[in-house]
């Protein structure tokens, strides 16, 4: 992250909005989300547990944390106990909520990959990626001097507020349409006449039955 920092201050005035939003952005939350997302495209992707619609947020947010509690080690090595608090309240789970974010698309890149999308599955792969950056690097510039400077810091509560229950609504709703995923597809809507619990959907000229565990008068909000 010194080594962004350096680079990015080459290009932006030193204590620049500009530069404060390019250090946010690309210097921490870019680093930081690319390793949690190098984490589970390299352990989970591939694995045979990964193997239902919930395991997106489950595997991406664990990750998350488990990246948060490595951080927080190393701030209070270095600040002392002092910090250790706040970052509980806000840091703790904020990362969890980025890895909320990130299972959401993460998870609809597994599902094109199964249909053999090549382009939705890479598509979602780069949201999965982008979407978690783009509000990890608005989180830390709400709290960087130059937000203070220029009453920005005010909004910090109203970003966290929103993105805490976007993060809790996603969970709800990928929670309550989990379902698992057999062959090379995932139902994703429970068809007219089917008895409850069941569905069988035709994907390239295979039948694939599995367990669904949603209704049909589900909200449509969050569907892929």
């Amino acid at each position: 992250e010194r080594a962004a920092h350096s680079a990015i201050a080459t290009i932006y005035p030193y204590a620049s909005i500009s530069f404060e939003v390019a250090k946010n952005l690309f210097g921490i939350a870019l680093i930081e989300e690319v390793t949690k997302w190098a984490v589970i495209m390299i352990f989970v992707w591939r694995s045979k547990n990964f193997n239902s619609k919930f395991d997106g947020v489950v595997y991406a947010s664990t990750a998350s944390l488990g990246f948060a509690a490595l951080e927080n080690i190393i701030y209070v090595m270095s600040y002392g106990t002092d910090v250790a608090l706040s970052r509980a309240i806000f840091a703790i789970p904020g990362h969890c909520a980025f890895g909320v974010l990130m299972g959401f698309f993460f998870v609809r890149a597994k599902q094109a990959s199964l249909k053999n999308e090549g382009t939705r599955t890479l598509f979602y792969l780069l949201l999965s990626l982008a979407i978690p950056t783009l509000v990890h690097g608005t989180y830390d510039f709400l709290l960087s001097p130059v937000s203070k400077e220029q009453n920005l810091y005010a909004y910090f509560s109203i970003f966290v507020a929103v993105l805490d229950v976007v993060a809790w609504r996603v969970i709800r709703r990928e929670s309550k349409t989990d379902v698992r995923f057999v062959g090379q597809a995932t139902i994703l809507a429970q068809e007219n006449g089917t008895p409850q619990g069941t569905a069988t959907e035709v994907i390239q000229g295979e039948n694939f039955t599995m367990q669904n565990s949603f209704s049909q008068n589900e909200d449509n909000a969050f569907t892929s």
